[in-house]
């Protein structure tokens, strides 16, 4: 079988469907027609021509499913009154839909929210308030847990004043 002739504009466009099959090289292959390890041979390229050919790829993805989950919304709201819940396929498609948006826009896809706002230092400040009053670290750690949780969990985490704002 004779060899053919891959631009690298061809090979980022795989790759980036390789991202948007979950990194699934057999799936990719079978939509795309290039060997799964072509394509895993692909993305560990590392030329910068081909890292911004592939970012493009992504984008562009991302943008179509930013467009597909648009029309979907537009059209639950018009349906709103027929819609059912209950439609799997379209309330899965919506989900993977949006979710894939916001991946390829670089943006997070869970909310993971961080509620301690006492730094490591102000934390530390109040263990050293309490040391003179117990024998060893540990015991003066435990009573600060039971009079402030979050100062204990604070000092646990490690959590700077950076990340507290």
């Amino acid at each position: 079988m004779a060899r053919r002739l891959v631009t690298l504009e061809q090979k980022a466009e795989a790759v980036a469907h390789y991202y948007s099959n979950g990194a699934n090289a057999l799936r990719t292959a079978e939509k795309t027609g290039y060997s799964d390890q072509s394509i895993l041979n692909w993305k560990a390229i590392n030329e910068p021509q081909f890292l911004a050919l592939l970012e493009a790829k992504k984008r562009e993805i991302g943008a179509g499913f930013a467009t597909l989950t648009e029309r979907l919304l537009e059209r639950a709201h018009a349906d709103l009154d027929q819609l059912q819940i209950t439609d799997r396929n379209f309330v899965s498609l919506l989900g993977v839909s949006a979710e894939k948006a916001l991946l390829y826009a670089g943006q997070p896809t869970e909310i993971v929210e961080n509620r301690v706002t006492i730094t490591v230092q102000e934390a530390e400040s109040k263990l050293q308030r309490l040391l003179p009053y117990f024998p060893t670290r540990a015991e003066a750690i435990e009573a600060l847990r039971a009079a402030d949780d979050e100062a204990a969990a604070a000092l646990e985490a490690g959590v700077t004043e950076a990340e507290t704002k």
